[in-house]
């Protein structure tokens, strides 16, 4: 099996409507290849760059409001740690 040192991925959101054929035949031909090709199904594109406008505008309006510490810790799912400082939610909000 021939591996990349990083995955590739087909952002399906940018494809054409009715192109998901053309996506299945990329994980046939993929897979064909000896790579390792799965379609995730996902209820929306949060891991691809689409998101970046809505998390500066996001984090823009964020800004506009004063925040207090939470009085509890904060499970983040972007770095997996937990947290309690305004700072890094913040940042890791984006």
């Amino acid at each position: 099996m021939n591996e990349t040192p990083t995955p590739t991925t087909i952002d399906w959101t940018r494809l054409p409507y009715g192109a998901c054929e053309a996506l299945d035949g990329a994980v046939a031909e993929l897979t064909a290849a000896g790579q390792k090709a799965i379609r995730l199904q996902v209820a929306g594109a949060f891991h691809s760059s689409l998101m970046c406008s809505a998390a500066e505008a996001f984090s823009a309006e964020l800004d506009k409001h004063p925040l207090s510490t939470p009085k509890a810790l904060v499970a983040q799912n972007f770095t997996g740690t937990l947290v309690n400082e305004i700072p890094e939610l913040k940042k890791n909000q984006k």
